[in-house]
């Protein structure tokens, strides 16, 4: 039996154990609770500093007087000993860090040297633990900084004592604006929550970041808007001032100058095709290279103040580029030849064929940079060569590259000389002259064409002038060479022989591109072993192709290749870079059958070849042929309306020789009498005359041509050469423009392009009863019948609205002409509206949808798409204009006759 004793001492046990079970109870609860307490403690702590660095980000837009509060706030408040911020500032490479100098934390003997590699570091993305937080864009620990291998500044950190590191990014939206690094000299355990709260104190200082920017942003604009809309205010009114008086300068100087030119250069023109001495004959070759000149002068002056007034306009017309780039540099050919140079046109095979852009003005660039390459080269070549440097669908950049072997600029004269009146060296000017306007021009028209200009150049070893335009490149092609070419050449063996090794190396690109077989050699001993090996493998050349001017005479190598007795007849094509003619009997007794100057154009120089593999027997020089004088089943009369005497004796030579006869009056009054009493088939106007100048009589004339239905040609002829001027003349109801000093080509081409307008319109008797639309010199695709069926077949309907189109049209589209010029948006649109409303019965969607583009840019305030626009809207609406006088003044419209749009095609 258990005694009482027993009982008594288990029930003690029981009551020992119990209570050391609420002992460890309690204090379990006690260390929950003050691990609890220390939780809420850290928590409270973090909410503070978070809502103090929030504080001080929104009351300030310092954002390094925010981070040195920031770096202080953290350490006092976690314990971390030392904290330093970097700043993100873009580089070439991208973003990089850079100490800001802003530190917390008592700099020691120990951390002296890691304060000053830390400023004097700096972190690309990825680098180091400011680096590894630019490219993260997240908060990042390190736990031992001298076993981080990715950690450049470990040894100092290792002798300052320092142990562990963080570091968070400073976010401003989805940039790294700045990084904050902390350290500290125990080691540290990486904490997520802690982390966290570092993400989010980066993102509060971001808020300052974004805001400093935008308050810059704003306060910067504001300013800029300010002072720019008072200086608008000044420059627009005495811009307007300046511009209306040096447009009118301009246009009397543009007279007053070229009017005398006139004069010289056209009586000059008369004497040299007369019987003369040859001192006579001298002197007036030297007038008239005088007057050239001065004209020259007077065109580069007029262009570049119409460039610096904006009065200067881009056309907008399709072209054949290749023929463009030949033609501009035949014209310097013979200036090339007189010094003994090669001129040579290299051509990209990837070039487009037909282009949509402006010739004329790509012309008088590549004019002036040959002519200067010429000017400034005494020995050597001048190669132009042209080449695509980037397609984007249809839209085309074309680089072309002017090289010479001439003296050379000096690097620090190389920007310079494109500024206006400045050449490379003053004394050049006496030696070689010029205005120094050229570069100039030609910067300023590659610019306006959407591309640049720009030079390399050492002295002695010459220049590499560059220009860039952009052009629309059109997706068919009006015939193509290189495919015609092809076929005739495939596998035609052709030697060629040049010493010129640019010249070898473009005439074989060029007939390679045709298919033929080429072998190229640099002198008469090679081509001589090269067609004697050709003959002993039985493939003999079937084309030689020589220049006369290769080391050893090109005679000398037709000589010896005539002396094969299987080569009596293979045809030889020579080039020359000179003056020729004088040798023309020494190439037929040689057997040459084709004989072409330098640079020779790539379709001359494929009709020759082709000419002479068809024809080997008998070879013959090429002769150039005189163009033919207009042939006239009737003689043609033209009044003259001109007050200048000389203007009219120039005019009256070359009217005669071109065969028209030719009635004076003095001025606008004496034309309209002279028009009343007598029958002309046309009249050239003069624009400045006395009494009643000619937009007055023109517009008269048209006012009167509206009871008699008729309609004569009417071609203004006038010394002013600005673009509004053309603009005025064409909308007082003028058909064609030429200007002085009188071109007889121009001229011709003007009356000749007027009057086979009127004759081909005279053919059309009705419009029941022909169809066949008016062929006219824009090609506008308008005719009677479309016109007509839209306006349900009423034909007095269709007498209104062509009579309203007629008087309106031309003074809406000046209108236009003068808000582009002023840039006025409003009017842009307003013009291009009406215009639009005024096409929409005529049936030419083209036309049409172009107004319709230049309202919508008006609406939207693109001027400067606008005036692109503008080139070629003028054109085809000015040639729509003249295709429905000449049609209305040739075509019977009965009166009261309406004809059902389903009896128009029976």
């Amino acid at each position: 039996m258990r005694s009482a004793a027993d009982d008594f001492a288990e029930e003690r046990q029981k009551l020992k154990r119990r209570a050391e079970r609420d002992r460890r109870a309690r204090l379990e609860a006690e260390a929950i609770a003050e691990h609890g307490l220390r939780e809420l403690y850290e928590k409270k702590k973090q909410i503070e500093l978070l809502g103090a660095i929030a504080v001080a980000a929104n009351e300030s837009t310092c954002i390094e007087d925010v981070l040195q509060f920031t770096l202080a706030k953290i350490c006092q408040t976690t314990g971390w000993s030392l904290g330093h911020a970097y700043i993100v500032r873009p580089v070439a490479e991208g973003n990089r860090l850079f100490s800001t100098g802003r530190w917390y934390g008592m700099e020691t003997e120990c951390t002296r040297e890691f304060h000053v590699v830390s400023e004097a570091s700096t972190f690309d993305p990825g680098i180091g633990l400011p680096g590894r937080v630019l490219s993260s864009r997240m908060p990042s620990f390190i736990l031992d900084l001298s076993a981080d291998p990715n950690f450049p500044r470990a040894e100092v950190a290792r002798l300052g004592g320092l142990r562990a590191g963080f570091a968070f990014p400073v976010m401003a939206g989805s940039d790294v604006a700045a990084v904050l690094e902390f350290f500290a000299d125990t080691s540290r355990s990486p904490d997520v929550n802690f982390l966290q709260l570092m993400a989010q104190i980066g993102t509060v200082l971001g808020r300052v970041v974004e805001r400093s920017r935008l308050g810059k942003i704003v306060e910067d604009r504001t300013n800029r808007l300010q002072a720019e809309i008072v200086e608008r205010q000044h420059a627009e009114e005495a811009a307007e001032a300046a511009n209306h008086a040096k447009s009118e300068f301009l246009a009397n100087m543009s007279h007053e100058i070229r009017t005398p030119l006139n004069g010289v250069i056209g009586m000059t023109d008369s004497v040299l095709e007369t019987d003369l001495t040859s001192d006579q004959r001298e002197c007036l070759e030297t007038i008239k290279l005088s007057a050239d000149s001065l004209l020259s002068v007077v065109n580069d002056i007029l262009d570049f103040s119409k460039i610096e007034a904006g009065k200067l306009d881009l056309e907008c017309i399709d072209f054949d580029l290749l023929d463009c780039v030949e033609d501009a540099v035949k014209i310097s050919a013979l200036p090339a030849h007189e010094k003994g140079l090669e001129l040579l046109c290299d051509f990209a095979h990837t070039l487009p064929e037909m282009v949509r852009g402006d010739s004329a003005r790509l012309r008088q660039i590549i004019l002036n940079l040959v002519s200067n390459a010429i000017k400034f080269t005494d020995k050597g070549e001048v190669v132009l060569k042209a080449e695509l440097e980037s397609r984007q669908q249809d839209k085309v950049i074309i680089r072309f590259t002017v090289s010479d072997t001439g003296i050379g600029i000096p690097l620090e004269r190389q920007e310079s000389i494109f500024s206006a009146f400045t050449q490379a060296d003053s004394s050049t000017t006496r030696k070689y002259g010029g205005t120094g306007l050229g570069l100039t021009i030609s910067a300023r028209l590659a610019s306006m064409m959407g591309g640049r200009l720009w030079l390399e150049s050492e002295i002695g070893r010459g220049s590499c002038f560059y220009f860039t335009v952009r052009m629309e490149s059109l997706e068919k092609p009006i015939g193509s060479r290189t495919l015609a070419a092809s076929g005739s050449l495939r596998d035609v063996r052709i030697l060629v022989v040049d010493d010129n090794e640019t010249s070898r190396r473009i005439l074989q690109g060029t007939l390679n591109s045709w298919s033929a077989q080429v072998t190229c050699v640099a002198d008469r001993g090679k081509a001589l072993a090269n067609l004697a090996s050709s003959l002993d493998a039985q493939q003999p050349y079937q084309l030689v192709v020589t220049d006369m001017y290769t080391l050893e005479d090109g005679f000398g190598l037709a000589t010896d290749i005539r002396s094969f007795s299987e080569m009596t007849s293979v045809p030889i094509l020579m080039l020359c870079s000179g003056a020729w003619r004088e040798d023309a009997g020494r190439c037929r007794r040689l057997g040459i059958g084709s004989l072409l100057s330098k640079p020779a154009r790539r379709k001359e120089l494929l009709s020759a070849i082709l000419t002479l593999l068809e024809c080997q027997a008998t070879p013959q020089l090429p002769t150039e042929a005189s163009p033919p004088s207009p042939s006239r089943s009737r003689q043609v009369r033209i009044l003259l309306a001109e007050d200048n005497r000389v203007n009219q004796a120039v005019a009256t030579r070359l009217l005669g020789k071109l065969g028209y006869t030719l009635t004076i009056a003095n001025n606008g009054r004496e034309a309209i009498d002279l028009l009343k009493q007598h029958t002309f088939d046309l009249v050239l106007m003069d624009v400045q005359m006395p009494k009643l100048d000619g937009i007055s009589a023109t517009k008269i004339i048209r006012e009167d041509e509206k009871s008699t239905e008729g309609h004569i040609p009417i071609i203004a002829m006038t010394a002013h050469v600005m673009m509004e001027d053309r603009t005025r003349c064409l909308a007082a109801g003028m058909d064609g423009y030429v200007t002085k000093p009188i071109n007889s080509e121009d001229l011709e081409a003007a009356i000749l392009s007027a009057l086979d307008e009127t004759s081909e319109t005279r053919e059309v008797t009705s419009v029941v009863q022909d169809e066949r639309p008016i062929k006219e010199a824009s090609a506008v695709p308008w005719n009677f019948s479309n016109t007509l069926e839209q306006l349900g077949g009423d034909v007095t309907l269709l007498q209104e609205v062509l009579d309203i189109f007629l008087n309106e049209a031309p003074k809406h589209l000046a209108d236009l002409h003068l808000a582009v010029a002023q840039g006025t948006a409003k009017a842009i649109e307003k013009c291009a509206h009406t215009l639009k409303g005024e096409l929409g019965y005529l049936g030419l969607p083209e036309i049409l949808q172009t107004a319709a583009e230049i309202e919508s840019m008006g609406r939207s305030s693109n001027v400067p798409g606008a005036a692109s626009l503008l080139a070629k809207f003028d054109t085809d609406l000015m040639g729509l204009l003249t295709a429905i006088r000449g049609a209305k003044s040739l075509v019977s419209i009965p009166q009261e006759t309406t004809v059902p749009p389903s009896e128009k095609n029976q």
